[in-house]
């Protein structure tokens, strides 16, 4: 039995595409699996797949020390690497074995673009070169989406687009049935002002001034990353009147039900960026999966790669009383909204889901390892 690591310095054992898309699909197709990752203490075996995580806090010898100790304990014929460092890791301890560098972020950009100017200029062609060595020593890229792609064919290495498609069988068609004029929002991940947190908060503040005769209600799952910015956010919620307002646990990934029930609308209006422009949000699949329509602010992406004419509707995240009016109007009128939701749902029955997607996961870490 051939044996294939998954390495990661930024996921958790819970991470879908890691463990319910990558690791399940490669056991269930007769590999032996294991996972490690650094942000936890961990060993233990689940549904087939081993764990053997350790806690290395932000040190990057703890980090090197962990993987290598335990590549060479298990000393796998495939392994698939999350970050450009891990890759390095891997290909260092066991240079025979092969390296998939699964690319799910933008490099150098994902890390650097928090920091100060000047430490952001020097940060970015340190990882600029980090990433190009990591990728010339891979013998493979696995890309979360297109766009993604274009940066890596200088390297003229083997790849395959394995996108965020969910796990069907998890997923349920979940039709709100709430009547005119209310509408149930939600928004689900991490939160801050690049992430759309103020626009939000510019489009409710709109129709609390307005006389819309609209009810929303707005539950939040979500993770704040700055102190000051979260005791801001919700004080800034807690002046709203015109909107109920819930914050909800996140939940396991074949949970996420909790999250979608009775939800009218998904809605994102996160900035435009450089990241954001040109990355397909995540939770835009468990979306369409439970049959939500969603909102998002006009993203490149979505112009030039996933138009969501079909399912949901975008928006100049900018202009909060245009986003209002498109609110009250849905509110008012759900035949569209029942329409996309229904086109959501068939669209990832027949199109956008893990059952199809895996097969292409299979076949070509097969191309690696016979």
């Amino acid at each position: 039995m051939k044996t294939i690591c998954l390495i990661s310095s930024g996921h958790q054992p819970e991470d879908e595409r890691i463990f319910e898309k990558f690791s399940l699909s490669l056991k269930d197709n007769g590999f032996r699996v294991i996972i490690i990752l650094t942000t936890v203490d961990l060993i233990e075996s689940r549904e087939g797949v081993q764990f053997d995580c350790f806690y290395a806090g932000k040190g990057i010898l703890s980090k090197i020390t962990g993987v290598k100790d335990r590549l060479r304990k298990y000393n796998p014929q495939l392994v698939i690497a999350s970050q450009p460092i891990m890759a390095f890791i891997a290909k260092l301890t066991l240079p025979y074995a092969r390296v998939i560098s699964d690319v799910t972020e933008w490099y150098p950009e994902n890390v650097t673009y928090r920091k100060p100017p000047v430490i952001r200029q020097l940060l970015y062609g340190v990882y600029t070169v980090l990433n190009a060595a990591a990728s010339f020593i891979s013998d493979g890229f696995i890309f979360g989406e297109k766009r993604k792609s274009e940066r890596y064919r200088i390297f003229g290495k083997k790849s395959e687009i394995i996108t965020y498609y969910p796990v069907s069988r998890y997923f349920r068609y979940l039709h709100s049935a709430t009547g005119p004029g209310y509408l149930n929002l939600l928004f689900a991940g991490y939160i801050s002002p690049e992430r759309g947190a103020n626009n939000l908060l510019r489009v409710l503040k709109f129709i609390e001034k307005s006389d819309f005769g609209i009810e929303l209600s707005l539950r939040l799952a979500v993770k704040f990353q700055n102190v000051a910015y979260e005791n801001f956010f919700r004080y800034e919620l807690s002046c709203l009147r015109k909107t109920t307002v819930s914050f909800v646990p996140w939940q396991p990934y074949r949970e996420m039900e909790k999250l979608y029930k009775d939800i009218d609308l998904y809605i994102d209006l996160r900035d435009k960026n450089f990241i954001y422009d040109n990355s397909l949000p995540i939770k835009l699949f468990e979306s369409l999966a439970f049959g939500v329509p969603v909102l998002y602010n006009d993203l490149r992406v979505f112009r030039e790669d996933f138009p969501l004419s079909a399912f949901g509707y975008t928006v100049n995240a900018e202009d909060a009383g245009a986003t209002a009016e498109l609110l009250r109007s849905i509110a008012f009128d759900k035949k569209e909204l029942i329409t996309k939701s229904q086109n959501t749902r068939d669209a990832v029955k027949n199109l956008y889901n893990w059952e199809k997607e895996s097969g292409k996961l299979v076949r070509f870490v097969k191309e690696f390892i016979q």
